[in-house]
Order: structure tokens, then sequence, then C-alpha cells
């Protein structure tokens, strides 16, 4: 399902305004696309995710693959480099219950406090993320989070996080700068462009299946075309 840019823009002028704090139990009869707060816990899932997605680097569209390569991209019909972006979930649990959402781009780079290509380079090896003093913190702070619900045909509603903030943080050692406190203001305008992105894909067409060209391929294809044309 698309949305119109018109749409997308005037639930972001309703951000400032929806300071009223919805309880996590309530969350599923929230209106889709609405911008809305809920408070509590964040924690990171138990169970194995990947930290990130790889886009092609023209279009933004995601590819079912997880090494960085050339492909040939079947939506901008371009041959594009993928590149990682931090895509994961985490659990916000409250005084009502507990929900999963989505947190992308920078400013799930800067919850865990390292960059996407960093989390891709470890991924790719098979080692394990450093994130253990990301879980350490983070029982001991209380979330202001903003939430979008999206929905498509083709998948259930799912919540992402657009902004986050740290109304306490009862945690005795200091926080790295990248992860002590997200303002709304500041952080709500760069995570909007990844949603927004976000939005216009949903229910257009599932993952494209992996279209991977050959580095050495593509060299020869590339001077091959060069040649004929300077002829």
């Amino acid at each position: 399902m698309r949305y119109s840019q018109q749409a997308v823009d005037s639930s972001l002028m309703l951000a400032a305004e929806y300071n009223d704090t919805v309880p996590i139990a309530d969350i599923q009869s929230q209106p889709h696309i609405q911008l809305f707060y809920v408070e509590g816990k964040l924690s990171l899932p138990t169970d194995d995710q990947d930290f990130y997605e790889l886009l092609c680097s023209h279009y933004g569209q995601q590819y079912r693959t997880h090494s960085p390569k050339i492909i040939h991209c079947a939506s901008c019909k371009q041959h594009a480099m993928l590149t990682p972006r931090a895509r994961f979930e985490v659990v916000m649990t409250g005084g009502s219950g507990s929900v999963v959402a989505t947190l992308i781009g920078e400013l799930g780079e800067k919850f865990l406090d390292i960059t996407a290509a960093d989390i891709c380079e470890i991924s790719v090896k098979d080692q394990p993320l450093p994130l253990e003093h990301v879980r350490q913190r983070l029982p001991y702070k209380l979330f202001k989070i903003q939430l979008r619900k999206t929905f498509s045909r083709t998948s259930d509603p799912r919540l992402f996080i657009v902004s986050y903030y740290v109304k306490e943080d009862l945690f005795q050692l200091p926080a790295p700068v990248a992860s002590e406190e997200i303002g709304e203001s500041s952080n709500t305008k760069l995570e909007n462009v990844d949603l927004k992105k976000e939005i216009e894909n949903e229910g257009s067409s599932q993952l494209n299946v992996e279209q991977v060209t050959p580095i050495e391929e593509l060299k020869t294809t590339l001077t091959t075309e060069g040649g004929s044309s300077t002829k």
C-alpha cells in the first residue's frame, strides 16, 4: 500500500502537538500512520536477529542477502552497490504490557553505539556484536518513545520507532555521548526520511530476490561497453 507524500507530511506535522502518552496495551487500537508516544523500558530480544539490512545505493530497495556486493537492481534498473543500514527489533515494556518495535537508520546506530558499516562487517565475519554495554545499561533507563504504526495488504501491522529520549537513567557509569540522550526534535526529521521510504515501499512488492552481478563480470561488461562506445 502506498501513501501520498501529503498524507505522510501531514502526520509528521502532528508529532510536535501529540504529546499524550498511550499505554502499551492500547497500541493496537491506534490508527495507522498516526504518530503517538509511549513510555517504558527498551530491551534487545534474546533471540538471534540481524541488526542490519542491505539496500540498493540508488533506489533504497531492500535485498535478501547478507554481504555487500554489486547488484543489478530490479527497481532502478542500474548496477549498484548494496549498502548497509541499521535495522533491528527491540522490546518495549511498560506497566500495561510489552510489544515489539523496529529501529532503523541512524537512530538505530546511536541506540547500539555502533555504525551500520561496522555491524555489517562484524556480522559477515560471523562474530558477535559488542552490545554487552548496551544490554547492561538498558534496565536502568526509562524512555519516552515516539511510534508510528504501519501495515500493508501483505503483512501484519508493524511499529517503527520515530524518536526517543531518556527520561530517567539510574545507571551509575557515564553513558557514551552517542546513546546518552536522543532528542525528539533533533532526530525526528532524520528518521522520518527513512520511515517515509519504508511507508512508500509498504505493500508495493516483496523483498527482491537477490540479483547479483559478480564484480569480475561487471568489470568485463563495463569495459566492453566503454570500448564499443569509443569506436
